[in-house]
């Protein structure tokens, strides 16, 4: 399982559902899409990027 998660100030921000519950990935290519599409919409500072975690 994965989940897509950024780090700001040290603190950990996950991706969220509807439900506002993690939202976890059974398979790779699955988190890198959903972390690609988030990164989109971000603009990038001080290397503030979603990155994916291995649960």
């Amino acid at each position: 399982m994965y989940r897509v998660v950024r780090y700001v100030d040290g603190i950990a921000e996950t991706s969220k559902d509807l439900h506002y519950k993690d939202k976890t990935f059974a398979n790779l290519a699955s988190a890198e899409i959903e972390a690609k599409k988030l990164n989109l919409d971000l603009i990038l500072l001080d290397n503030d990027v979603w990155t994916i975690e291995d649960l």
